[in-house]
Formats: C-alpha cells, sequence, structure tokens
C-alpha cells in the first residue's frame, strides 16, 4: 500500500474496526434459504500500527476512522429446525433455527486518505453461524 514515495512493508501489521447499525428485509426466506438486501450506516477505520519512531513516514497510513454507508446483502442457509416444548407453560413451545450465514457488504466512506493511493471503499465478505429462537403462539 503506498504512502507518498514509501511504499508499507509486506507483512505490516494493521487493526481496523467496524461498528454499524443496519436494516434489511428478507425478499427470499423459506425452510432451506434466507436472503436479505440491506443498508447501514456506522464508523469504519483502518489505520497503521506501524512503530512510529522507526517509520514515522507511516503516520498517515490506512484509512482515517470516520462514518461510513454500507450496502450488500445477507443470505442464511439453513441447517437445521428443532421445534421443542419448553418445560415452562407460560413460555409455550419454540422453534430454533440453526444457519450458516454468508455477508456481503460495499463499505464506502465519505473521505478517501489524501496520502495513500485508495479510494477508501471496502468490500466485506463475513461468514459465520447464527441461531435464531422463535416462540409459537397459540391460535384459540
Amino acid at each position: 500500500m503506498p504512502v507518498n514515495d514509501v511504499i508499507w512493508p509486506s507483512g505490516s501489521k494493521t487493526f481496523g474496526g467496524h461498528i454499524d447499525l443496519a436494516a434489511g428485509y428478507f425478499v427470499v426466506n423459506n425452510e432451506k434459504i434466507g436472503i436479505a438486501p440491506f443498508v447501514s450506516v456506522g464508523i469504519f477505520g483502518l489505520p497503521s500500527n506501524a512503530n512510529m519512531d522507526k517509520q514515522p513516514e507511516l503516520k498517515e497510513a490506512g484509512i482515517k476512522t470516520n462514518v461510513a454507508g454500507t450496502f450488500g446483502f445477507m443470505t442464511d442457509i439453513k441447517l437445521k429446525t428443532k421445534t421443542e416444548n419448553n418445560l415452562y407453560q407460560f413460555t409455550g413451545p419454540s422453534a430454533n433455527t440453526t444457519s450458516l450465514r454468508l455477508t456481503y457488504g460495499y463499505i464506502a466512506t465519505p473521505e478517501r486518505n489524501k496520502y495513500v493511493d485508495l479510494s477508501g471503499s471496502v468490500h466485506k465478505i463475513t461468514l459465520g453461524i447464527g441461531i435464531m429462537g422463535r416462540k409459537h403462539k397459540r391460535v384459540e
């Protein structure tokens, strides 16, 4: 990653963070798969963790922490749904679904780093495991 006339050495460390508030809606949601586009707004940063005493020229490296918008989609591949009766009468039966979640998000920061030849935009892919519980309601 170039910074002015200096090259960020390979193997250099960085520590980034991304926290946001997202809203989406499942356009496909059946027993096997769920797909939902989403938008979010939050904070994103990818600063340099270089040793500034040894490499002061890398002080401006990375992407400055900033407010960022994200849009993308998430896909839930549902692995197993289990219905069980709870022991407590007031809670009633519930359904628990385990799924594999794949999320793609395009993070667009409004400012690019003027010292780095980088637009500031980031593609983020996340793979995770989700467990969702839902209470069944009795219809009388």
